[in-house]
């Protein structure tokens, strides 16, 4: 498949090796980090499943978005928080929704599968309402954009927060 996955991170050890794990699960290109100076295990994790791995200054998720855009070499990018967990096929179906749909980008809706505490099942209800098929003018991640579209319009470096707003806004006036 010809899709980089860019996960852009700073002390996840915790949430690192899931993530990557249900990322290859789904055969993408190529895997890429983006460091934003973690003092804990993540980077270390990460190479277990990449080598593809680029430090972030730590100057926010805009600038580590756009590192990991300059180094890609797929034609379509797919930003992963790394608390996501894919499943199996999920990249495919999600090209192959944006395909069918004519869409400049796509996202998918994340939940919890443990529903053993009361947040985890709170929260499944409020992504199943917030977050449903259809048209919208801001997606958040994960999701997947055509890599040219991104290059074209690559995030603001100087947000700290919101980037995926500001570029949705700024691809909607287009």
């Amino acid at each position: 498949m010809d899709v980089s996955v860019i996960v852009c991170t700073k002390n996840e050890e915790n949430n690192i090796s899931l993530c990557l794990e249900s990322i290859k699960k789904n055969n993408p290109k190529e895997i890429i980090v983006v460091d934003g100076k973690s003092d804990d295990k993540t980077v270390e994790i990460s190479k277990k499943f990449t080598d593809k791995i680029y430090n972030d200054p730590g100057k926010g998720l805009a600038l580590a978005r756009n590192i990991g855009a300059e180094n890609a070499k797929g034609k379509y990018l797919l930003y992963v928080g790394p608390d996501n967990l894919l499943e199996k096929n999920t990249i495919k179906q999600m090209i192959e929704y944006m395909d069918k749909n004519g869409f400049a980008g796509v996202s998918c809706q994340t939940i919890y599968k443990n529903t053993s505490t009361y947040i985890a099942r709170c929260m499944n209800i409020y992504k199943r309402t917030r977050y449903y098929p259809g048209e919208r003018d801001v997606i958040g991640t994960p999701w997947l954009y055509p890599k040219e579209l991104l290059i074209k319009f690559p995030f603001d470096n100087k947000m700290s927060f919101s980037d995926d707003t500001d570029l949705c806004h700024r691809l909607k006036k287009e």
